[in-house]
């Protein structure tokens, strides 16, 4: 079933988008809801190990794709992440983007040092008026 309606929605994606030169529809790549589908034959059948060899061989070699790309060429623009579509590339983080958390770390380490400073005075000086 994943095959049939990963095919199917494809196909969709495809048609609109030769049509509107959109991408208005998105695949999410997690499954929300699976439906099994199977093939029925009958019991003891002999067409079961072929067809389950058959299919096989279509998804291992490739072919199921391959075949799925020629009827849907269309949709290939469209089939990646939103905001990704028109060639749009994530930006790198640098340094400078973190100057202001840099700073913070900064004035906080001085702050902290100035009070532990103070604090040691005090204390001592504590101690000295006291003896």
């Amino acid at each position: 079933m994943r095959l049939c309606f990963s095919l199917s929605t494809v196909q969709v994606i495809s048609d609109d988008y030769g049509a509107t030169s959109q991408c208005n529809f998105y695949i999410a790549r997690e499954a929300i809801w699976v439906i099994p589908m199977a093939f029925v034959f009958p019991k003891k059948s002999r067409l079961i190990l072929e067809i389950n060899k058959w299919v096989g061989i279509l998804k291992e070699s490739g072919l199921f794709s391959y075949y799925v790309g020629q009827f849907t060429s269309n949709a290939t623009h469209c089939l990646v992440p939103p905001g990704k579509e028109n060639g749009v590339t994530t930006l790198v983080l640098s340094l400078t983007d973190f100057a202001g958390i840099f700073t913070v770390l900064g004035v906080g380490l001085v702050l902290s040092l100035v009070v532990f400073l103070l604090e040691k005075t005090v204390h001592s000086l504590n101690h000295k008026t006291n003896y």
